[in-house]
This record gives structure tokens, sequence and C-alpha cells, in this order.
């Protein structure tokens, strides 16, 4: 790949990583709920996925969600159940907490976890890195599947980067609302209703 080709694609990857979206939002309320290790391995679980998708485009399997309708369907309302599932639980722990009291941290494990769910369980994220990633891909340069494999996980590593300060900084200003009882139960109450958000938004995505 040429210098010129490496620079339009480390471009065109903060433009569309940095740019508001359904991972950035995830990442940013579970860091804010959560603090700033979930805001963090919340990240690493988003990445985790993107290398999945990477995988999965590489070997030609992400066209099936392209092409199949029954494929992208059952990919989509599956995603779509868990959000809601994580959502609805978010919502339920926060309104069975009293104001004196304060919420058990989150599993760490448990986030990293729920961030790469989140994002393998999204179809549009495969047909984004089948759509985005060939574009760079260059004749000269050798196998295209390992250009693929590259440039995915160059995508992914740019995301952690980004979304991991995101999620570290947003757990910092978490941690200091979470001094006080009542705003607590309020993240909780935010971040489940972004979950049930994404769940729902992922419910009305039309295939195209």
């Amino acid at each position: 790949m040429e210098f010129t080709q490496i620079v339009l694609f480390a471009v065109a990857s903060l433009a569309l990583i940095v740019a508001p979206g359904p991972d950035m939002v995830y990442v940013l309320s579970r860091g804010v709920s959560g603090g700033k290790k979930v805001g963090l391995y919340s990240a690493g679980g988003i990445t985790i996925g993107i290398l999945v998708h990477t995988a999965l485009a590489s070997v030609g399997l992400a066209a099936l969600f392209k092409t199949s309708p029954i494929a992208f369907m059952v990919v989509k309302y599956s995603g779509a159940a868990y959000l809601l599932f994580l959502g609805a639980k978010t919502l339920f722990s926060a309104n069975s907490i009293s104001d004196g009291e304060s919420f058990n941290k989150i599993n760490v494990k448990r986030a990293f976890w729920q961030g790469v769910l989140t994002n393998v369980l999204n179809p549009k994220v495969a047909l984004f890195i089948l759509a985005f990633l060939p574009q760079f891909i260059s004749k000269s340069a050798g196998s295209p599947t390992l250009q693929m494999v590259l440039l995915g996980s160059a995508y992914a590593g740019i995301t952690l980067l980004l979304y991991g300060a995101f999620g570290y900084f947003t757990g910092r200003i978490g941690k200091w609302l979470r001094s006080y009882p009542k705003v607590e139960k309020w993240m909780h109450r935010f971040s489940g209703l972004v979950l049930v958000g994404l769940g729902l938004r992922l419910v009305f995505m039309q295939q195209k």
C-alpha cells in the first residue's frame, strides 16, 4: 500500500470512528455508569467485535448478511434482544436500589464480553467493514485477504485508542458523579435507557 493510501485510510478511519454512533454511545454510557475500567473494557470488547467482523469479511461470510435477508434478520433480532435485555436489567437494578445505597461495581470482564456481543450481533457493522476496507486494497500489494486482515486490525487499533480514551475519561466523570447517590441512580437509568434505545434501533434497522 502506498504512503498516500495509508494516510487516506488513517484519516478516513479517524473521521468514521469519532463520528457519533451506536458503538461510541455504548462505550460512553457504560463508562459514565460503571467507571473508567468499565469504559476501557467496553471499548476493548467493541474492538474485538470489529476484529471478528474483519475475519468474517476476509473469508467472505460477511457478504451473507448483504445477500441473505434471513441471516440479516436472525443476527439483527438476536442483537436487539440482547441489548434490550441488558437495558431492562440495568433499569431494574437502578429502580431496586434505595437512595442511601450504593451500586455494586460492574464486573469488568462482563462489560468486556457485553461489548463484544453488542458489536458482533450488529449486522450493520459487518456490512460497513465489507464496504469500507476493500476500498483501500491494492492490487499490487499482495494477497487481498491478508490486506483485509491488516486493514481491519489497524482500524480496530485506532478504535481501541479512541474509544478507550473516551471510556476512561467518561469513567472519571462518572466516578465523581457517583459520590452523589441520587445521581448514581439516574446514571444507571440513563445507561439502561441508552441500551434499550440501541436495541430498538436494531429492531427497526433495514437491510440495504
